[in-house]
């Protein structure tokens, strides 16, 4: 029996706790520890719509990798009959820029019907929302919300003999009992892990109750993502800022935005503003490390940064922490989902 410890209990904690349960079954077992619960988590905040937001400099070939491995899961979650349960849409997105250069080669060949919206129709949205948009392109994706996913997961996870234990772990070290510890602390990792290169990327959002509102729009960094319950407008991105109560600038600057490019939406209830600090990095870490404790080399598997792609990465990068404990364990067992 493997005794596994896992920090953190958001979208990436808990994703990679049933990927390896899954894997492992009855042989090994499974503690998360956790300060914060969902619907207290900062994943909770996320309107979940897949996209690689706010990745910083994470290479090219690892988001892709991440996000279909993900965006693959959202659809076999779909086409299983799981999809309300788990709390998975899919949608239209409408993506509108002012500026012309724009980089799509994180999605175009994972998303359905990506397309290129026609000149004539950009100037046309462009005089309807007063705003100089030079290109702007339509897909179908997924939404995870992870509001109604951590639930999901969590049931999962206690279901198939998984402990949740609420309780700050301030040093690595007081898990050394365990054979393998599992880091995903987000932005806690900064302090966790003595990590200079975590930074808090802010993001605040308003939830609206708009039940006639089905696709997504984004308007540069103004944005529209309808969830299951009500809509999620936004937003920001603020790097480095650890502010966690809402502004009133961006409240105004937020709601004007998406009242611009929807005005329907001033007629739906506010229900509340809301900020999240998204765990950035310069470089999403999902790495092995053996680290000393005494006479024993624990190994830890870091799992965090990143940034604005939690739930977009969230399977892809459980996949690969799942490689890194074979790693560690020396074995395989064949996986289904």
């Amino acid at each position: 029996m493997h005794n596994v410890a896992i920090i953190g209990c958001g979208i990436i904690g808990l994703t990679t706790a049933t990927v390896l349960q899954n894997e492992f079954k009855s042989t090994m077992k499974i503690t998360i520890f956790t300060e914060k619960l969902t619907p207290n988590t900062t994943s909770d905040i996320a309107a979940g719509l897949w996209g690689p937001y706010s990745v910083l400099d994470t290479k090219l070939e690892k988001i892709q990798k991440w996000g279909k491995a993900s965006h693959d899961y959202f659809l076999q979650l779909w086409k299983s009959g799981l999809a309300d349960e788990a709390g998975i849409t899919l949608q239209h997105v409408k993506a509108l820029s002012t500026s012309d250069v724009t980089d799509t080669a994180d999605r175009d060949k994972i998303v359905f019907g990506f397309e290129k919206i026609p000149s004539h129709e950009i100037q046309k949205l462009g005089a309807q929302h007063n705003k100089n948009y030079k290109v702007g392109y339509n897909y179908v994706t997924f939404t995870c919300e992870p509001q109604i996913h951590l639930p999901y997961l969590q049931k999962k996870f206690i279901s198939n003999g998984g402990v949740i234990i609420v309780r700050k772990i301030d040093n690595i070290h007081e898990l050394s009992d365990y054979d393998l510890v599992i880091n995903c602390t987000g932005l806690n990792a900064k302090e966790l892990c003595n990590d200079d290169q975590v930074v808090p990327i802010r993001g605040q959002i308003a939830k609206v109750r708009a039940p006639w509102q089905f696709h997504s729009l984004f308007s540069d960094s103004n944005y529209t993502i309808p969830n299951c319950n009500h809509v999620v407008v936004g937003g920001t991105t603020q790097l480095g800022d650890w502010e966690t109560n809402p502004r009133e600038i961006d409240t105004k600057n937020i709601l004007s935005g998406v009242y611009n490019t929807i005005p329907s939406l001033q007629h739906g209830p506010i229900l509340y503003h809301k900020v999240g600090l998204r765990p950035g990095r310069s470089q999403t870490r999902l790495e092995l490390e053996m680290q000393k404790v005494r006479e024993k080399q624990l190994p830890v598997v870091h799992n965090y940064g990143h940034g604005g792609a939690g739930v977009t990465f969230s399977y892809g990068c459980a996949l690969d922490a799942l490689e890194l404990v074979k790693e560690v364990i020396g074995t395989s067992h064949k996986s289904k989902l």
